[in-house]
């Protein structure tokens, strides 16, 4: 019998599964550099200090489906130290007897503000003038009143908050459009419905979130009863109900026809991409081992411009956008946004930088100024309420050590 080659005879070692590992991190790697290389848009990341994929269930690893946002890291020490002032004295008037309506009462004027300048951004002009903490929801006594946040059911108060639509009457300007009268704290406001029910999704995306927040807080039903799939579809209804919320439209639809967004170098996807790529961006969303990774204006930041990117609906997206990323930042414990008219353009500027060239280190810079601004705000506001006021339970001496 002739003799074997020793060659003939080695068996290969199986790969550990740290090698396999490597292996297939390696081939990734080549993928990535092969796609960066074909559409000269590799050097953009050799400086980044972050780099995130949102990723649309691409078929064989077609990178091409995976989207990018690359940025660098930041310091937040501040604005952390300023959030924890802000926790500590609201909780130490609260044991003091003070009363903080005027914080909520603060709140509502930037939930209007948000609205009047969101709609200015889109061409919609509301000028008018209000009274800071003067403002108060109250349409015919309905929008004033608010469900529990334990006892809150979102979609039972979307139809409550889609039925205040109905009462869109009062008087009629120049142009034959309905106005609605609001009565503030010393008088009447007069606001346009659009107006109206730009502040009504804002309103019910705040109570989303506040609602978010207190279940993680109390552990009920989130995280462990509660499955990714369950959480991401949440998100997508969300997005829905905000959209139908400001168009006045109960029955608001995703985008079934190719857009295009005037004064951009990029394309919306593809109408038939549009319920993938949504899903995609909610599965990031509530993906707790890539967000926890991020802060969470970094995370508003980078779900504002993937929603602007896919333009899911035929007109509001750039309003519903605006209030999806508040809605992730008040989720997060953070202060909301007010993007001002005025910085219209460089606002469109940093949207279209994270779409063209992955870079979204502006629109965060825009989130963190809006943040420290509102923080600021708060801050003011609780001083005020501890000056002027006189808390109204006396503490005992164990209290006060």
């Amino acid at each position: 019998m002739a003799k074997l080659s020793k060659a003939f005879l080695k068996v290969r070692t199986p790969l550990s599964k740290k090698e396999q590992e490597l292996s297939t991190l390696s081939r990734r790697a080549r993928e990535i550099d092969t796609y960066f290389t074909a559409h000269d848009v590799k050097s953009i990341f050799y400086n980044k200090d972050k780099i995130i994929y949102i990723n649309p269930k691409p078929k064989k690893s077609n990178f091409l489906n995976t989207h990018i946002y690359a940025f660098n890291e930041r310091d937040y020490s501040e604005l952390n130290i300023l959030l924890c002032q802000i926790a500590e004295k609201e909780s130490e008037l609260k044991r003091k007897g003070y009363n903080l309506e005027g914080v909520k009462s603060f709140n509502r004027n930037v939930w209007l503000d948000f609205s009047r300048e969101s709609n200015a951004i889109e061409g919609i002009i509301a000028d008018f003038p209000f009274d800071l903490l003067d403002f108060r929801v109250k349409l015919k006594e309905k929008i004033d009143t608010d469900p529990k946040t334990k006892d809150f059911d979102p979609y039972d108060y979307y139809k409550y908050l889609s039925s205040v639509d109905k009462m869109f009457v009062g008087t009629e300007d120049n142009n034959d459009k309905g106005m609605v009268v609001i009565k503030g704290k010393t008088s009447y406001h007069i606001l346009s419905p659009e107006l109206m029910r730009q502040f009504i999704g804002f309103k019910y995306a705040y109570k989303c979130a506040k609602q978010d927040r207190f279940k993680r807080m109390s552990k009920q039903g989130d995280g462990e009863n509660q499955s990714k799939v369950e959480k991401a579809n949440r998100i997508a209804e969300l997005i829905l109900q905000i959209n139908a919320l400001i168009s006045g439209n109960p029955l608001t639809r995703f985008r079934n026809s190719q857009v295009y967004v005037k004064g951009t170098n990029w394309v919306p996807p593809n109408e038939d991409l549009v319920i993938d790529n949504l899903d995609a961006l909610c599965d990031f969303f509530v993906n707790d081992e890539t967000c926890s990774n991020l802060n969470p204006i970094e995370k508003a930041a980078i779900v504002h411009a993937e929603f602007i990117r896919i333009h899911p609906f035929m007109d509001g997206n750039g309003r519903t956008g605006r209030i999806l990323a508040n809605y992730s930042l008040i989720k997060d414990e953070m202060p909301t946004v007010s993007i001002r008219y005025n910085n219209t353009q460089e606002y469109f500027n940093a949207i279209n930088k994270a779409i063209e060239q992955h870079e979204v280190d502006d629109l965060i810079s825009i989130y963190y100024d809006g943040v420290y601004s509102s923080a600021t705000k708060i801050w003011e506001c609780l001083n005020y309420i501890e000056k002027t006021q006189k808390p109204k339970t006396k503490l005992s001496e164990k209290q006060k050590e």
